[in-house]
């Protein structure tokens, strides 16, 4: 599947993240992450279900953990519990690649 994205962006970056993986964000963020845009915004569902707690926990608590770590901005919660946000790239991935450009 990873094959597959690479080929299709053919060196370009995604803009626009939306996951919806049954809470299981962090697994798809960590996959995907390589291809994004230093200011991509990220679509999660299932921030909030109204039948009752269950992967709203794990979508919650990867956001908290993202949000702590200052790799995205949190731009709130939605229509239908969805949350939007924004990538923040790494301030340690940025100086890996301006030391790689300037070699």
């Amino acid at each position: 599947m990873v094959a597959s994205v690479e080929r299709l962006l053919d060196g370009s970056q995604v803009d626009l993240l939306v996951i919806d993986a049954n809470g299981k964000v962090k697994k798809h963020f960590d996959i995907y992450e390589r291809f994004l845009s230093d200011d991509c915004m990220i679509i999660l569902h299932d921030f909030i279900i109204a039948t009752g707690p269950s992967k709203d926990l794990e979508v919650r608590d990867w956001i908290a953990r993202a949000a702590d770590a200052g790799f995205v901005l949190d731009l709130g919660v939605h229509k239908w519990g969805t949350w939007f946000g924004q990538y923040q790239r790494p301030l340690a991935i940025l100086s890996d690649e301006g030391r790689r450009r300037k070699s």
